[in-house]
């Protein structure tokens, strides 16, 4: 079975309290919360699927931190992948990054996804151990934007496939960055490892590779090249290279878009 199919057919259910949105205090006794307990034992962030079918991530600081600073913070959100799913980076501008992974080996962040998909949205909540309790002290709904469920899919895609997603565009004839290789088709693999290093990065690059070989290739990318100079020498290391403006024409290879990677048919 597919992982979205797996997703989208949990039935998996969960009686975990929720937790007050709209409160400032609130005091999480352990009789009505004890699976939050046991969830952020030694951690200090946590997915907690709760009884409304709402998706909301926990994070454990380890003092009170100012409500005002809190919510002036610019908080964003981004996707990174592991093998066992998912993560979900909560980016806190001055205060701290907390990733939250959707493990496919577990039936609650399997819930969580499909809750995710549905709602495309999140409750972000603070809370502070004292004296062995836990107490939230700040709470916001967070919506999640289009381009981050599509990033999540993409992982679950890769994960599915064990492989890179394959996609059918027309990228000829369009403007493009020409690249004159003097090399043969090893040019290909090196054109993977340098794009899968601005992977890794998370860059924000989005281009297309299309290639088309004579005497030597030409390496057309259309887009936006942002890291142009880090691909051009990394290249120039083994091969020689001239660059020139172009119209794009040969076969599509591979497209790059913001950390998402994807081969053309």
């Amino acid at each position: 079975m597919q992982i979205i199919e797996r997703i989208n057919r949990s039935d998996y259910t969960v009686n975990n309290k929720a937790i007050d949105k709209k409160s400032y205090m609130q005091q999480l006794s352990f009789r009505y919360y004890e699976a939050l307990y046991k969830l952020l034992k030694n951690k200090r962030s946590t997915i907690y699927v709760d009884e409304n079918g709402e998706v909301n991530f926990i994070i454990k600081l380890n003092k009170i931190v100012d409500i005002k600073e809190i919510l002036y913070y610019k908080k964003s959100l981004d996707v990174k992948m592991d093998l066992e799913g998912p993560i979900m980076e909560l980016i806190v501008d001055g205060l701290d990054s907390f990733d939250f992974l959707f493990s496919l080996n577990d039936k609650m962040s399997i819930l969580a996804l499909k809750y995710l998909f549905l709602n495309k949205s999140v409750n972000v909540h603070f809370v502070v151990e004292l004296a062995g309790t836990l107490q939230k002290f700040y709470s916001s709904s967070m919506p999640i934007a289009e381009r981050v469920i599509e990033r999540v899919e993409y992982v679950l895609k890769c994960l599915d496939d064990y492989s890179y997603p394959k996609i059918e565009e027309d990228i000829t004839n369009k403007e493009s960055i020409l690249f004159e290789v003097e090399a043969g088709f090893e040019l290909l693999e090196d054109l993977i490892r340098i794009v899968d290093n601005l992977r890794k990065w998370n860059s924000k690059d989005s281009f297309s590779i299309v290639v088309d070989r004579e005497d030597n290739f030409k390496v057309h990318f259309v887009g936006q090249l942002l890291n142009k100079n880090y691909i051009k020498e990394e290249i120039k290391k083994k091969y020689s290279l001239q660059e020139s403006s172009s119209i794009s024409e040969g076969k599509g290879f591979l497209k790059y878009d913001r950390g998402m990677l994807y081969f053309y048919n």
